[in-house]
């Protein structure tokens, strides 16, 4: 349980990155090795305000977790590239949270709680796919 602890924090704050101005702004990042410095993955919310990243997972090399791009709380993928991050699938269409929790990876399946707007919070699983 100890190893899948540190590994999510480590993908957690590999992917994740804090910087104090006037206020606190979250950003995906990722370290790029040659510069030394974080570099932008995705401005997840470009509306200017936390993204509120939560359940960090990784299943095969990519990273998936629930956060919120402005408009709702969705599932999320990044593979540590621009192209390679985006909204899995929007569970709850329109402007309501499907706010997808307690993300847990058994074997290539992501399984996760969410709520789709109609059947209440219930248990989903997916292969990491808009699709699965």
């Amino acid at each position: 349980m100890m190893k899948k602890f540190r590994n999510a924090l480590s993908c957690f704050l590999l992917f994740w990155m804090i910087t104090a101005t006037s206020h606190i702004d979250a950003t995906a990042s990722t370290t790029d090795v040659a510069s030394l410095g974080p570099s932008l993955v995705e401005d997840i919310n470009t509306q200017g305000l936390e993204f509120n990243m939560r359940y960090p997972v990784d299943m095969n090399g990519v990273l998936f977790f629930s956060a919120d791009d402005g408009v709702d709380k969705e599932l999320w993928r990044s593979d540590g590239t621009d192209a390679g991050t985006y909204q899995v699938k929007d569970i709850n269409p329109g402007v309501e949270n499907s706010d997808p929790s307690y993300l847990t990876v058994v074997g290539s399946t992501l399984f996760f709680i969410a709520d789709d707007g109609v059947h209440g919070p219930e248990l989903w699983k997916s292969d990491g796919t808009p699709q699965g």
